[in-house]
């Protein structure tokens, strides 16, 4: 549907933030923020599609091995701050942990970390702040 709508929603994550992302035409703002809308405070967690993100997340992680930036990357975040604090971790995790993640810990995460009292909202474009208010 946000193809349909010339719009782009993008979750990802650093070692620190999660970040998500909306791109619309202003036109289709209002339908774009709607799915948007829906994707953030209704997610399905669905168990099918956890398990093929999370298949997809082990298959980087062993790609990682593979690159010697990332690698050296890697060996550099141990070494700064140390193999028990949780900036040592890489970015996309270890496989050994992700192999033991359940849609139920990714829930209670989301639970715990997805909150408007621990977020920042960061609006960039062609809308003034009267426009947008009254559609958050």
């Amino acid at each position: 549907m946000l193809d349909k709508l010339g719009s782009r929603l993008d979750v990802f994550a650093s070692a620190d933030a999660i970040y998500i992302s909306v791109s619309s035409l202003k036109k289709n703002l209002d339908a774009t923020l709607k799915i948007a809308e829906e994707v953030i405070l209704y997610p399905k967690f669905d168990a099918e599609d956890f398990e093929r993100a999370r298949k997809n997340q082990i298959a980087s992680i062993e790609n990682q091995s593979t690159q010697p930036t990332t690698v050296a990357s890697n060996i550099y975040n141990k070494l700064l701050y140390g193999s028990r604090h949780i900036m040592s971790t890489p970015t996309l995790g270890t496989k050994n942990a992700v192999e033991k993640f359940t849609v139920e810990d990714v829930k209670m995460n989301y639970e715990k970390n997805i909150s408007p009292s621990v977020s920042e909202l960061v609006i960039v474009g062609d809308v003034s702040k009267e426009e947008i208010l009254p559609k958050l």
